[in-house]
């Protein structure tokens, strides 16, 4: 058992119904946590909408372009431990989950064609949160990287056999250099699937397609991702598919300490004398210190109730298992 996770370069949330639509498919797929991208909104910040909460990252003034973001369902907020917006091409979320927290790291990466000072400065930016997410956390880069991968051999044990390309281009390899260097693994080239669940972007000529958003993790937590493929069903209006992630950890439930088993009172030995007496003489004890207290007869009762339960506690004590 497990979920799944999402990414989606959305084109844009600025405009009208843009967000409607998205949060429509996101309804439509049960999908719980979805890393966006290309939101084009200016500023970051945290919105709770009636079904879900938005965490932004954008640019703080000027021209409104790229802008990342997490949509996560709104029963699941409880399990984030947080979020940071990083710049208008990185932001992450960080949540708990059963064994390992995790830290996922949503990303926009600038085009093939930009120029290397541009692509440089992002991948150091995405060095350094990397290297800030605490040690023992599952970390997950996951979004659109804008590099197509390959099937050389030569970087096997990076890549896997299933990728949609032939041959890595330049933003691919300075990806499978990243991921070597931290010990990643591309997981969206590991899994067979038909071309067309392996295509994440759709040229405006309607013939040309390639596989840029990807997923990374950790090696040693490789086994944890089941599957990664395109649901071609679901639309917003992008040039871009939306990629799911199967994931097999299973997320910390919110209602975990909410339906955490009580421990029940040996309730038997109240018809022990000597137990039973002494109950009977602190609670009474009790029913009288209230009586001289100056408070209202609620705050009475608060104090009477919790006073009893402790001397319960100490006199009773518990069932055993």
């Amino acid at each position: 058992m497990g979920y799944s996770l999402e990414t989606w370069n959305v084109k844009t949330l600025n405009k009208p119904g843009a967000m409607k639509s998205v949060l429509e498919q996101i309804d439509k797929y049960n999908m719980k946590i979805t890393a966006i991208q290309e939101i084009r909104w200016l500023g970051k910040g945290i919105m709770d909408l009636k079904k879900h909460t938005v965490c932004y990252s954008g640019k703080a003034e000027g021209n409104k372009e790229f802008g990342v973001a997490f949509v996560i369902e709104r029963e699941f907020k409880s399990v984030i431990i947080d979020f940071k917006p990083i710049s208008e091409r990185i932001c992450t979320l960080r949540i708990r989950t059963k064994f390992f927290n995790m830290t996922l790291i949503n990303v926009r990466a600038p085009a093939e064609e930009k120029e290397e000072e541009v692509k440089d400065c992002f991948c150091q930016k995405m060095e350094e949160t990397y290297d800030s997410v605490p040690s023992n956390d599952i970390k997950v880069i996951l979004g659109d990287l804008n590099a197509k991968i390959g099937k050389e051999k030569e970087h096997r044990g990076v890549i896997g056999s299933d990728s949609l390309h032939d041959t890595t281009n330049h933003n691919g390899i300075k990806l499978i250099d990243f991921a070597e260097s931290k010990n990643l693994i591309v997981s969206s080239t590991y899994f067979p699937h038909k071309n067309i669940h392996k295509r994440t972007w759709a040229a405006p000529d309607g013939v040309t397609f390639n596989q840029i958003d990807h997923v990374l993790i950790e090696k040693r937590f490789a086994t944890n991702i089941l599957d990664v493929r395109t649901l071609r069903g679901a639309n917003c209006d992008s040039d871009h598919y939306l990629v799911q992630v199967k994931y097999r950890c299973k997320i910390s439930c919110q209602r975990s300490k909410q339906y955490e088993k009580c421990k029940k009172l040996n309730i038997d030995k109240i018809t022990e004398s000597d137990k039973r007496e002494a109950f009977q003489n602190k609670t009474e004890e009790i029913n009288d210190n209230g009586a001289n207290k100056e408070v209202t007869a609620e705050g009475i009762w608060v104090d009477f109730k919790t006073a009893t339960i402790t001397e319960a506690k100490r006199t009773l004590g518990y069932q055993g298992k």
